[in-house]
């Protein structure tokens, strides 16, 4: 069972991760949601639809699945979270170009890595799903407010009283999910306040993909964010509310294949730009600046209306006056 010890600053705790897909591919690193964990994206249809094409790495962020249980709610700070991923990915040796994807609370995750002065170079692009970067988790009052009488009830309690909530029964699998957490840990998670990135967006320029149910209650926040974000992508679905959204992969999956061969396709014809230019600039005739007593010649001759020797007129695109400026001239 791969667990890492994440040191932290404090306290250090115990972090589950799994790797699966294509050794040697692009890294992919996944962040559950609010009472998942990482065992559901499996069952959910997201590793058997992108592990030939990428390596992902799944964490079990704290509080959740097979990670420590804390039951600090200053554990659950975000910026402690985020070392927490950092500690996977430099055990696995992941130094750049990673892709940050996170459903609903993971989500939330990624703005707090995108802004850490540390971190955010080690991403590429960062894909979210169903979150924003303007505070408390969107369902962290819900979770609260049901958590608290399942202290005394169980678990069973609450994942009832979710399902009434949302209006639709769990999938069976994270339902499963769901009645295997700690009750005092989801607390724990859940009374810590997320910040508010509001001010800070404008400082983002790694690009974003960001997903959103069109029936999310966080829709025109999503939608704001992506105003706010110089490099984002908004992909908008139709019918669609914040669970269904973040657990469907058959509709999430495609749109994040689409962005990433969109931003593929941009940095071939980057590369191919870039050694077009290079190729020019190795043909460009090199043309040597001319010696002082060229140049003292060549003013003299200017002064008195004399036409400037031969060996100089091949020179016309050089300031007499400053040799190494080269002017706007076509010399072949």
């Amino acid at each position: 069972m791969p667990i890492i010890t994440s040191k932290r600053l404090g306290t250090p705790v115990k972090i589950y991760f799994e790797v699966h897909g294509k050794e040697g591919g692009q890294a992919i690193i996944f962040h559950h949601g609010n009472g998942n964990a990482s065992r559901d994206w499996g069952p959910l249809g997201y590793l058997e639809k992108l592990a030939s094409q990428y390596k992902l790495v799944l964490i079990d962020m704290l509080g959740y699945g097979n990670s420590e249980k804390a039951t600090d709610p200053k554990a659950y700070d975000p910026q402690l979270r985020a070392m927490d991923t950092i500690a996977v990915l430099d055990e696995l040796g992941l130094k750049d170009n990673i892709i940050f994807f996170g459903g609903s609370m993971g989500g939330q995750l990624g703005f707090t890595l995108a802004l850490n002065p540390k971190y955010h170079h080690r991403f590429s692009m960062f894909i979210i799903t169903c979150a924003t970067p303007y505070g408390t988790a969107e369902l962290s009052p819900q979770f609260v407010k049901l958590l608290t009488p399942a202290k005394q009830r169980g678990i069973c309690y609450f994942v009832e009283e979710l399902e009434k909530a949302m209006g639709k029964p769990f999938h069976p699998f994270i339902k499963t999910t769901f009645l295997l957490n700690n009750v005092d840990a989801m607390i724990a998670s859940n009374t810590i306040a997320w910040p508010d990135y509001s001010k800070s967006l404008h400082l983002i320029k790694t690009p974003f993909l960001l997903i959103v149910g069109e029936k999310d209650p966080i829709y025109n926040q999503v939608c704001a964010c992506h105003k706010s974000l110089s490099n984002s992508t908004l992909e908008i679905i139709a019918g669609k509310d914040h669970v269904d959204t973040y657990w469907d992969s058959s509709v999430s999956v495609p749109l994040i294949i689409k962005y990433l061969n969109s931003l593929t396709s941009i940095d071939a014809k980057s590369d191919e730009k870039s050694r077009t230019k290079k190729k020019e600039t190795t043909n460009v005739k090199k043309i040597d600046a001319p010696s002082a007593e060229e140049v003292s010649a060549s003013l003299n001759n200017a002064i008195r209306g004399k036409k400037a020797s031969p060996n100089h007129t091949k020179n016309h695109n050089i300031d007499p006056l400053n040799p190494s400026l080269k002017l706007n001239c076509n010399v072949l």
